[in-house]
């Protein structure tokens, strides 16, 4: 009976292996988004990213994420300050969740950490100050979800920042970009 199973057992992560990718190590993405704000703010900013990352194995990809998104007017009329620059420093893993699908579509969950900078402009001054700190920066999270399609990626953050000045800077990010690198071998 024991037989039976191990060699069940065996046959089966044979078969897992013999139907699964092989992907390359390494791979680049660029892309763009919208940044759709919460809280106090009030409008939405274009996003663009850029995200080197490395394959742990075919399911794990860890990776650098930098984005900058470029607010127009986040807050009511009667706010003294509006962000001008709004961007991330942030580490981030993926799982892909390949057993549920096949072919291109793979979709994924994750989650980052990392750094924030937002650079605010004093409306009656006009000049730029910045938040949080003298350096405007912030440490903050996100979880993400989305999938792969072919080369294409399409992926939703939410990130997470601490209060500032009861300002709350929490987002959520959009993304459609390409993936250079990464595919199948």
């Amino acid at each position: 009976m024991t037989n039976k199973i191990l060699l069940a057992c065996l046959v089966t992560l044979l078969s897992f292996a013999a139907s699964a990718q092989n992907f390359k190590k390494f791979r680049l993405g660029i892309g763009g988004g919208y940044d759709i704000p919460f809280g106090a703010r009030t409008e939405s900013a274009p996003l663009f990213y850029l995200e080197p990352a490395g394959r742990i194995n075919d399911n794990w990809v860890l990776s650098f994420h930098l984005e900058i998104a470029f607010p127009p007017n986040r807050f009511s009329p009667n706010d003294r300050t509006k962000p001008s620059i709004l961007s991330s420093y942030t580490f981030n893993g993926q799982y892909y969740i390949n057993r549920l699908m096949s072919g291109d579509l793979r979709p994924f969950v994750g989650a980052g950490l990392g750094f924030y900078y937002i650079a605010e402009q004093d409306l009656n001054q006009g000049n730029l100050s910045t938040n949080f700190s003298s350096f405007g920066l912030a440490i903050g999270f996100y979880p993400r979800a989305g999938f792969d399609l072919g080369q294409f990626t399409f992926s939703a953050d939410y990130n997470v920042l601490p209060m500032s000045d009861k300002i709350d800077y929490n987002y959520l990010a959009i993304h459609i970009g390409v993936n250079i690198g990464g595919g199948p071998k």
